[in-house]
């Protein structure tokens, strides 16, 4: 690869990390192409021969964040390691991960914002949220099928829900109570299956 292609794969890199926190951080309109071309100080012209256009970025930028967030939150986790699902629901559900959504869960960052994109946007949010069910689905533990897969979603259903709400509250020990309510319940809902 040449200099100048090297420069410009580095450039789109570039411009891909950056868009991937600040769309989960600001949602997808909270971040314009003037902005994030200055982020990475490129000038603005230089966008389109990155990103065929906007939606192009939204769609890889989603992608690249579904990645970044996924190595973030599951990481740590092995399904065969004692109490995993137990630390994945505390991690998901704790004030950090709630007051970072620049780093968090996707679906938790942008899934309002995905109901109104394009379909690219959202093929790749469906694509990753069944990724996202499957991981939940080998942290519960069961061999895979229809009603582990249920749970899974019913799980990773709650889990998002309360990090949207909490993050929605301008009452922080409301917030920290939806938190701590869905932890509750998921250990009780974990004590009764087994």
């Amino acid at each position: 690869m040449g200099s100048s292609q090297k420069q410009k794969a580095d450039n789109h890199e570039r411009l891909l990390a950056i868009a991937a926190k600040e769309f989960r951080a600001r949602g997808l309109d909270g971040l314009s192409v003037a902005q994030l071309m200055s982020a990475a100080g490129l000038t603005h012209g230089g966008f389109y021969t990155h990103f065929a256009s906007r939606e192009a970025l939204v769609s890889e930028a989603l992608d690249r964040a579904f990645d970044d967030a996924r190595h973030d939150l599951f990481r740590e986790f092995n399904p065969k390691r004692d109490n995993a699902l137990e630390t994945f629901i505390g991690t998901y559900l704790s004030p950090m991960h709630r007051d970072d959504p620049g780093r968090g869960c996707v679906l938790a960052a942008l899934s309002t914002d995905i109901q109104r994109s394009d379909e690219d946007a959202r093929a790749v949010y469906t694509s990753r949220f069944e990724t996202y069910v499957g991981e939940v689905a080998a942290l519960i533990g069961d061999d895979r099928n229809e009603d582990t897969d249920a749970e899974a979603m019913a799980v990773l259903s709650m889990l998002v829900g309360a990090v949207v709400i909490s993050r929605a509250l301008n009452n922080d020990s409301l917030s920290r109570r939806v938190l701590k309510s869905a932890r509750h319940f998921l250990a009780g809902w974990r004590t009764r299956r087994k």
